[in-house]
């Protein structure tokens, strides 16, 4: 039988800072080393908040619309049509 997790405050704290930044539970179990469900388990008992939905876009085709943020799908196929890239996805920084 596996043993139970310890959290530290440390852990509790990057949970809560990845959740805010809206990362995945599996990118956030990735960096702490934990599964899936044992950080969303966690979450809960900490009191992390849930995330507002995603505003909607805004209209693509206005001129004066905000730029679309790094990382956005349609920014980086945009950059990497017909290149060797074109079906990679974006290279988040590293977690470290």
């Amino acid at each position: 039988m596996p043993r139970k997790r310890l959290w530290t405050a440390e852990e509790d704290r990057t949970l809560a800072a990845e959740r805010a930044a809206r990362r995945s539970w599996d990118h956030i179990g990735a960096a702490l080393r934990a599964s899936r469900s044992a950080v969303i388990d966690r979450a809960h008992r900490i009191g992390v908040p849930r995330l507002p939905p995603i505003p909607p876009r805004r209209n693509l085709a206005d001129p004066n619309r905000d730029a679309l943020p790094a990382g956005d799908p349609i920014a980086w196929a945009v950059l990497t049509e017909r290149t060797l890239l074109a079906a990679a996805p974006y290279p988040f920084p590293p977690l470290d």
